[in-house]
């Protein structure tokens, strides 16, 4: 383990409370946060290796401040607003407000600040050491999307760029895209994802043909290319099901609709938003996951689904989806129905293969994105900087 003289450290960004203390002593209710799984595994790796780590996030379930301190971490949550539009139109200066002061009066050693907006900006206004994090790449998203919230999330992710002397990137593939796009050459580090929690066995249902999906209804995550691959798969697979995890993928929701009225709703387990470890409880109970996604800057759901040996079919030039399956799943182009279904029929049909393949990619998960390696990682960078 790295020796850091880091004595304080702010780590700000999105986070889950309810992950954070999930180890808790204390027989409380924990407030809703807005996710950030790779923060909540990062604070967790670093537990008990820096004395006092300091989180300041945000939510949307709170109306005032809320803070809890247990075995070295504190956390300050800080209410956000509801609409969109409220904290879009003045770029976040309220919660960015809130979350500098809170920094300045913590006074750290080091900020660790994620993703390149929000988070970014009110630690960097803090005139501390700050090394940020970078989850995606802003004008990516924006081509994609091209609505008026990714284009002042862009403009945001700029005044980032100018203003931070420290990056670190979650894969490869994401400082390419992003030092390209942003015009922004260097060294700066990659350090992947990694995942926790995921200590539950694949288990023996090896015979059932229940695969699983995690992502959203929007059209980067493309499930509707996945749903309509679906239903070719069961032409010759009738006893097969796909459970669909994530954000609007719940009954009800507008591409359930969408599914039913083309008659394509068969077979489908509408599960929606659950939490974390339910999530994972579900993934170890697939033999298989199919990840459609058209762009992820790193894709923390299939390297969770590597750790419990469920093999991965995911996009072939779909951001850094090959850099984490390389030669542990297979690779498609998911923008094609009849290819989806085709790799997915494959895998379903050789389960010789589909445990080869699931047994490798845990190894690949467990040994080239382990824990370990990510924390000494992240302390000989909080060494570094805090000396600057």
């Amino acid at each position: 383990m790295i020796n850091c003289d880091v004595s304080t450290l702010v780590i700000c960004g999105p986070c889950e409370p309810q992950e954070i203390f999930h180890y808790s002593e204390f027989r409380k209710e924990f407030p809703k946060g807005c996710g950030g799984v790779p923060v909540n595994s990062l604070v967790l790796g670093l537990r008990g290796k820096i004395s006092n780590i300091h989180v300041v996030s945000l939510s949307q379930h709170i109306s005032e401040y809320w803070t809890h301190t247990e075995q070295g971490i504190t956390l300050h949550l800080f209410p956000m607003r509801r609409r969109v539009r409220d904290y879009a139109l003045d770029f976040f200066k309220f919660e960015i407000a809130e979350m500098k002061n809170c920094i300045k009066e913590i006074n750290p050693d080091v900020i660790n600040a994620h993703w390149t907006y929000e988070f970014a900006l009110a630690s960097l206004g803090c005139g501390i050491p700050t090394v940020v994090t970078v989850h995606d790449a802003p004008l990516r998203i924006f081509l994609i999307f091209r609505d008026p919230y990714r284009f002042i999330r862009l403009l945001m992710s700029l005044q980032v760029r100018v203003r931070a002397r420290n990056l670190i990137f979650v894969s490869p593939n994401l400082r390419r895209t992003w030092t390209r796009q942003m015009f922004r050459f260097g060294t700066d580090p990659v350090i992947p994802n990694f995942a926790t929690g995921c200590d539950l066995q694949n288990s023996s249902r090896k015979s059932n043909l229940s695969c699983v999906s995690i992502g959203s209804a929007t059209k980067l995550k493309n499930i509707r290319t996945l749903i309509v691959g679906w239903n070719l798969v069961l032409k010759y697979r009738p006893e097969a099901w796909l459970n669909l995890i994530g954000p609007e993928l719940g009954t009800d929701e507008e591409i359930y609709i969408w599914a039913k009225n083309l008659n394509l709703n068969h077979n489908i387990n509408w599960i929606g938003n659950v939490n974390h470890a339910d999530a994972l409880t579900i993934v170890s109970e697939s033999v298989l996951m199919v990840h459609p996604s058209l762009e992820e800057s790193f894709g923390l759901s299939i390297l969770e689904s590597m750790s419990l040996g469920v093999p991965v079919i995911g996009g072939k030039v779909s951001g850094a989806v090959p850099y984490l399956i390389s030669d542990t799943g297979v690779l498609v182009d998911v923008t094609s129905a009849d290819e989806i279904a085709s790799a997915i029929n494959w895998m379903l049909g050789d389960d010789s293969a589909r445990n080869k393949l699931g047994a490798r990619a845990k190894i690949r998960a467990t040994t080239e994105f382990s824990p370990e390696l990510a924390v000494n990682a992240y302390l000989k960078i909080f060494e570094r900087i805090s000396k600057n």
